[in-house]
């Protein structure tokens, strides 16, 4: 059994569970709001408060001592690249030469990738290369070392999207956006055929559940629209969906729907991964779907 933990804007939440053959077991959820203030796009500006909190958090829900962590932070980096088939340690390695390109060091980032396209001609695939700086995870690090926790393993949240969403059989060749909202910022991920292509962070400044904000994530959407046409995949985006929704701000997709000609809706429960437990426990799967990757990981 392995917990995953990931600290947003608003949040504190955990899933525990096991891999299974065909997904993901879940055995249980957790939450607890974040006050405003302590944590803005993956940052930490008051580090004493988050560490209280996070006390509080662990020591309520009796959660384990060694973890898994999700960073979504904007300081992450991704490149998709076409790489020959090459064995694990080697595709680590160009993955590092692409970000040392871009004047990232072994000694300054942390580096990992996951595979999109096991198999492109010519004898070939394509993965999405990752980079983190190791300053945006070290002070996180000495949080939970000062209330008895250790970071077993650490991953980004991009990652642990694409993952999760390899659980909804339905979305497996589909072109669709998913946007995650946090608080104030929107993360919003574009797929093609099922395969990532694209994503985007921007913020809401609109005050939420309000027509203003509706608006605004209205022109977020559509921009994404207009980023595949501008690419000319050939794809028609007909879906998507919306994760971290404020209940009341859900009768506003409709008029979103109508405005830009696609289905806006909430992603369900994963069928592959711990769909009987969030039906049963009436948790929004889609606000846990960055630790359900990163338990599949």
């Amino acid at each position: 059994m392995n917990t995953a933990v990931l600290i947003s804007n608003d949040m504190l939440r955990a899933v525990s569970g096991s891999p299974t053959r065909s997904g993901l077991r879940v055995k249980k959820c957790y939450k607890r709001p974040l006050p405003p203030g302590i944590v803005e796009n993956g940052r930490i500006y008051d580090e004493a408060a988050l560490q209280a909190e996070l006390r509080a958090f662990f020591s309520k829900n009796k959660l384990p001592r060694r973890i898994t962590l999700v960073v979504d932070s904007d300081s992450a980096q991704f490149r998709l690249q076409t790489v020959p088939l090459l064995p694990p340690d080697k595709l680590r390695r160009l993955v590092r030469n692409e970000f040392d390109s871009l004047g990232a060091t072994a000694e300054t980032h942390l580096y990992d990738y996951i595979v999109l396209s096991p198999r492109v001609e010519p004898a070939g695939g394509v993965i999405l290369g990752t980079a983190l700086e190791r300053s945006a995870v070290q002070s996180t690090a000495k949080l939970f070392a000062g209330i008895g926790v250790t970071i077993s393993v650490l991953t980004l949240s991009l990652p642990c999207v694409i993952r999760a969403l390899r659980q909804y059989p339905r979305l497996s060749n589909k072109s669709y956006i998913l946007t995650v909202l946090d608080r104030n910022n929107v993360s919003s991920f574009l797929f093609i055929d099922g395969i990532y292509r694209f994503s985007n962070r921007s913020r809401l400044y609109e005050e939420r559940d309000t027509p203003a904000a509706a608006v605004e994530l209205s022109r977020t959407l559509s921009s994404m629209v207009q980023f595949n046409l501008a690419q000319k995949t050939g794809a028609v985006i007909a879906e998507a969906y919306v994760s971290g929704a404020l209940p009341d701000e859900t009768p506003y997709f409709s008029d979103i729907s109508e405005s830009l000609g696609i289905h806006i809706g909430v992603l369900p429960p994963p069928t592959k991964a711990g769909e009987d437990f969030f039906r049963a426990s009436r948790e929004n799967a889609s606000d846990y779907l960055y630790l359900i990757g990163a338990l599949l990981g």
